[in-house]
């Protein structure tokens, strides 16, 4: 089992979409993801950023 949904560098992470980022997060998710989980990634990614 995975400790992370999402590993790759700061130059990478800074040019993809919010989308991207989530999307891959929600394929390597194990569990079900509801639309306030993914909306909690969605602010993550921003506010990383």
């Amino acid at each position: 089992m995975l400790s992370f949904y999402y590993k790759d560098s700061i130059a990478s992470f800074l040019r993809k979409s919010k989308e991207e980022i989530i999307g891959s997060v929600a394929i390597a998710n194990q569990f079900d993801s509801t639309r306030t989980q993914e909306k909690s990634w969605e602010y993550q990614s921003i506010f990383l950023r």
